[in-house]
């Protein structure tokens, strides 16, 4: 019932419950935001503002576009999934990643971050 993270730290993950990219609905990807001697794929996670614009490229080749809603931080245990699996907009395929922030005890950060996009 959890969202596994990737083995790697310099790649992200889709959740396979998810969208896929040019489905409608929402794509969710999460992942590593360091490991314990580099920085992960989604370090710089926490930098992105609304209007900012992400692209994704399918393994195919074809590349979309999506513009930075909104971004929200929350308890790990009090992330809704079922929110982050929406679209930020109704009606408009959207892009959300996930990674941890906040504090670290060992291995474990103490929040999640959710970052919110819709395609353009």
């Amino acid at each position: 019932g959890a969202l596994a993270a990737p083995s790697n730290v310099h790649v992200a993950g889709w959740y396979d419950g998810s969208s896929k990219p040019g489905e409608g609905g929402a794509v969710l990807l999460d992942g590593h935001v360091a490991g314990p001697t580099t920085r992960g794929v989604f370090y710089n996670l926490k930098s992105l503002k609304p209007g900012d614009t992400i692209e994704v490229e399918r393994g195919d080749g074809k590349k979309f576009t999506y513009k930075v809603v909104k971004s929200e931080s929350k308890k790990a245990d009090q992330v809704d999934m079922s929110q982050a699996l929406l679209s930020a907009a109704a009606g408009k395929p959207g892009l959300n990643l996930i990674t941890c922030t906040g504090k670290v005890n060992g291995w474990h950060y103490d929040e999640r971050l959710v970052v919110y996009a819709v395609q353009v």
